[in-house]
C-alpha cells in the first residue's frame, strides 16, 4: 500500500501539480483546499504525512499543526510546511513543533518537491 500524503493548499493549481508528481512517484495523494476539511478526514482515516501551505484561508499552519499534534493525537505524523515567506517569524512558528519536519520554498518545481517528500518518508 502506498504512503498517503495529504496536501492542504488553497492554490488548487499548484496542489494538483504536486499531486500529479507525487502520484507518478508512487504515493497516494489527497488534496484539500481548507485545513478544516483535512482535519475532518484525518479524524476517521489515517495519512502518513501532511503537506500544507503556511497561510490557509481558514486557519494558520501553526494552529493546524497543534490540532494534528494534540487534538488528533498524531504527534509523530510528519508535517511539511511550504511557503514563500522566508522570515524569522515564520521559521520560529514552525520550528516550535517537534513533528514539523521541514519548511520548503513554495516556488520549487514539482519534481524537486516530490524528491523532498520522498526523502522525508524514507526517514
Amino acid at each position: 500500500m502506498p504512503n498517503t500524503v495529504a496536501i492542504i493548499d488553497d492554490n488548487t493549481e499548484l496542489a494538483r501539480a504536486y499531486q500529479k508528481r507525487l502520484k507518478l512517484d508512487g504515493l497516494d495523494v489527497l488534496v484539500f483546499s481548507h485545513a478544516t476539511s483535512a482535519i475532518d478526514y484525518m479524524r476517521t482515516l489515517p495519512v502518513d504525512m501532511v503537506v500544507t501551505e503556511y497561510q490557509l484561508p481558514d486557519i494558520a499552519a501553526a494552529e493546524l499543526i497543534d490540532i494534528i499534534q494534540t487534538d488528533l493525537g498524531l504527534a509523530q505524523l510528519p508535517v511539511v510546511v511550504f511557503t514563500n515567506q522566508d522570515s524569522y517569524a515564520t521559521k520560529q512558528a514552525i520550528n516550535g513543533f517537534s513533528n514539523c519536519e521541514l519548511v520548503i520554498k513554495k516556488a520549487i518545481s514539482a519534481t524537486a518537491f516530490s524528491k523532498k517528500i520522498q526523502d522525508l518518508i524514507a526517514k
